[in-house]
Parts: structure tokens; C-alpha cells; sequence
């Protein structure tokens, strides 16, 4: 979802991690809400505060919706976002997370491997009509691609067992912040593969290769045949060469494809001789 968080950042001299600390939030989520990814309600409603300006501003595509409710009282604007589902759902697509539950994705794998993400609202309305759709031809793979607030996850129907979609106000599946590998976890065994792997860079043009992590979901996100590879090279140099049709799921940070916070700035530094690496 596009928004202007980061301009709107840059303009006011902040850091990530300066608004983040405002923010009462991580610099991570900070990043990621920049790439695109939904702000929770009152995140959202704090980061507009912390930059001096309004929701339609930061979050432009919101304009719609909001204008609404333009002569409602505030009162009136809160009570429908929080209780209306049509409401969330118009939200969910402009990249507000309006919905107060904290949902979770809890998957049991036939290898007896069970797995719970942490799910936004508007993942959970998509999510919950695609556990319902049928598999498809056995000389295929369907991978579901789902994300979490920090991972990206891909999940061969075939493999799943039952999926749960849960709500629990007092709990939070555990997320590695700083996890940096690929996990893969294969039929019939309940261990995964891990893999240490370079974050991708960001392309510098629409042409140039995509990086090797957003080239394995682009073809995660496609129905595959059973015998085809998905290559993956390590940051030795190593190259796993892993059959569709033997993966169960696999887990990919989004920092691998997304860069990791102040990705850009990094660079930046390096370039300008200011980093670790300069001489």
C-alpha cells in the first residue's frame, strides 16, 4: 500500500528510528510500514501525530473512505471504524489495520508440524476465503502465500492438515526480529532446512533482476508443477536446489526482500565513505 510515511519522515528530519521511539513502536515496523505494509489504527493515528499531519495526508489513499464520515463527530468516525466490518474492509485495502482483534493463523502440517502466525485484519478476510478453495490437479503444486509482521510465508496446500484462524487478546506468536534465514520445511519431517541468505537490494529499474528472494515468491505465488526446482544460493556461495513437490512451507523474513531498516541510508553511507566497510 502506498503511503507517505517516509517522505513526510524525511521532511520532518527524522530518523526511523527516531519515529519509531515517538511512536512507541519498532524501527522495523516503522520500515515496513513504509514498504507498504498496513499500519495498525492507532499506530497509524500515532505516526500522523508524531508528523504533524492528517490521516488523508500520510495515508492518502484513506481519503476516500474518511470524507465519509466528514460531518459524523469523532465519536461517531471511531465507533464505525472499530465496529463496522465494511468499514475495516475499505481500510484494509487503503492500508489502515482498523480491525481490534489480534488474529492468528495457526497451521497443522501432515508431518504433525504445527505453526501460529500473528495475522493482520485484512489478511484474516482474505485468508479466510482462501482456506476454503479446492486444490488443484495432483501433477501441480499450489503454494498459499501469506504474510505476517515479519515474515513471509508459503504454504503447499497439499501439505496442510487443518488450518485455525484464532483470536486471543492475551496471546502473541513469537516472531524472530532478527531472524535472517530461509526456513523450509519438508513433508514428513518436522525439523526444517535453514538458510543463510543475502537480503535482496532494491531494484535500481523496473528491468533489472528482481533478487533471487522476490524471484522464489513470485514463483511461490504460481501454481508450479510437482517436479519443478526452486534454486536457492546461500551466503557461502552454496546453491540448494529444492523439489516443489517435497516442500511443506517455507518461511522467508521480509527484510530479505524488503532490505533491512534504513536499507537505502546504508548504502548511502558506504557509497559516501561514512560506513563500517569504508577504508
Amino acid at each position: 500500500m502506498e503511503n507517505n510515511v517516509r517522505s513526510l519522515r524525511e521532511k520532518a528530519g527524522l530518523t526511523q528510528s527516531a519515529l519509531a521511539k515517538a511512536v512507541g513502536t519498532s524501527q522495523q515496523q516503522v520500515h515496513r510500514i513504509e514498504n507498504g505494509q498496513a499500519a495498525k489504527i492507532d499506530l497509524a493515528l500515532r505516526i500522523c501525530h508524531a508528523l504533524g499531519a492528517p490521516m488523508e495526508k500520510v495515508f492518502p489513499k484513506t481519503r476516500a473512505t474518511l470524507r465519509r464520515f466528514s460531518k459524523d463527530s469523532p465519536e461517531n468516525v471511531l465507533e464505525k471504524i472499530l465496529h463496522d466490518p465494511k468499514v475495516q474492509e475499505s481500510l484494509g485495502r487503503e492500508g489502515i489495520d482498523a480491525d481490534p482483534a489480534q488474529w492468528m493463523l495457526k497451521l497443522h502440517l501432515s508431518s504433525g508440524v504445527t505453526r501460529v502466525y500473528n495475522i493482520s485484519g485484512p489478511e484474516h478476510r482474505r485468508l479466510w476465503s482462501i482456506l476454503q478453495e479446492r486444490d488443484g490437479p495432483p501433477e501441480q503444486v499450489s503454494f498459499m502465500v501469506f504474510e505476517t509482521e515479519s515474515l513471509t510465508v508459503a504454504l503447499n496446500r497439499k501439505a496442510l492438515a487443518y488450518a485455525h484462524l484464532l483470536f486471543d487478546a492475551a496471546f502473541l506468536a513469537k516472531e524472530d526480529e532478527e531472524a535472517m534465514g530461509v526456513s523450509v520445511y519438508f513433508l514428513n519431517q518436522n525439523e526444517p532446512l535453514d538458510l543463510d541468505v543475502e537480503p535482496d537490494e532494491p531494484p535500481e529499474d523496473e528491468e533489472e533482476d528482481e533478487g533471487q528472494m522476490r524471484n522464489l515468491l513470485f514463483e511461490l505465488e504460481h501454481i508450479v508443477d510437482r517436479d519443478q526446482v526452486f534454486v536457492v544460493t546461500d551466503v557461502d556461495g552454496e546453491t540448494a536446489f529444492i523439489r516443489a513437490a517435497n516442500v511443506a512451507l517455507i518461511e522467508i523474513p521480509r527484510d530479505l526482500t524488503e532490505g533491512p531498516p534504513d536499507f537505502e541510508e546504508l548504502e548511502g553511507e558506504k557509497e559516501n565513505g561514512t560506513g563500517k566497510e569504508a577504508g
